[in-house]
């Protein structure tokens, strides 16, 4: 019987996408999921981010700057929706939050979105780049988390470039502010 139960762990594993048997049994393949899954819900909010510049006006450099991010969070939206679908799960319907932390964000995102469109001039601007650079701090640091474990080399390797990129965005937003 034990075995039977052995084969059959090990058929399993060798069914799964590479990244998920490289994670092991022991829970990380579920925090990495995890991981993937508030990457790409980040990245899919951010990567319009700078479609509120047909809306309000700000100067030259926070546009750049903000354009920056999307791209980046572009690439993150795009990755991490091809390697969980790799691995077996629907980016679309996977649920990645407790109900009570999804509508406690989309009341912020509601409440946030109010003030951003409330202001007007240089207290946009600085509210603005308050916000990405808190989006990029925030993807900087779910990145690094979520690398911890990946056990697929160039994944984790993407995840690092894509660290590297907010991480240098942040800065410049840093320098604005």
């Amino acid at each position: 019987m034990k075995l039977l139960r052995a084969s059959f762990c090990l058929f399993t594993l060798a069914a799964l996408p590479l990244s998920l048997a490289q994670a092991g049994t022991d829970g990380t393949a579920a925090r990495l999921h995890e991981g993937y899954g508030l990457l790409h819900d980040l990245a899919d909010q951010e990567k319009n981010a700078d479609g509120i510049f047909l809306f309000k006006h700000a100067p030259d450099a926070t546009k750049e700057n903000v354009r920056q991010l999307v791209a980046v969070f572009k690439r993150i939206d795009h990755d991490t929706e091809a390697w969980l679908k790799a691995d077996g799960l629907d980016p679309a319907t996977a649920e990645h939050l407790p109900q009570v932390e999804a509508e406690t964000r989309k009341a912020i995102q509601s409440q946030r979105a109010h003030e951003i469109f409330a202001v007007k001039g240089d207290p946009f601007d600085r509210l603005y780049l308050r916000l990405q650079e808190q989006s990029a701090t925030y993807g900087m640091n779910l990145l690094a988390a979520t690398r911890k474990y990946e056990g697929d080399a160039e994944r984790e390797k993407a995840l690092a470039a894509f660290e590297r990129d907010l991480r240098r965005i942040k800065a410049r937003l840093d320098a604005q502010l």
